[in-house]
């Protein structure tokens, strides 16, 4: 089961709005990497090109 947030977030995927995703910043990560594993092809690109964007790196956030 998705989070609101997680749900919030593949609404925001799915309408392109990748940059609101990206100025919100790591507290979007958990989502992001939940919506890699979505079966829209799309959002699953849009969330890796987000976290790209965001620049996540081990120091600032653990698995």
């Amino acid at each position: 089961m998705q989070t609101k947030l997680e749900d919030e977030i593949i609404r925001l995927l799915r309408e392109g709005k990748v940059d609101k995703i990206v100025g919100i910043g790591l507290s979007t990560i958990p989502a992001l990497i939940t919506a890699l594993k979505d079966v829209d092809r799309g959002v699953r690109e849009s969330a890796a090109g987000a976290i790209g964007k965001i620049g996540v790196n081990d120091e600032q956030f653990e698995t």
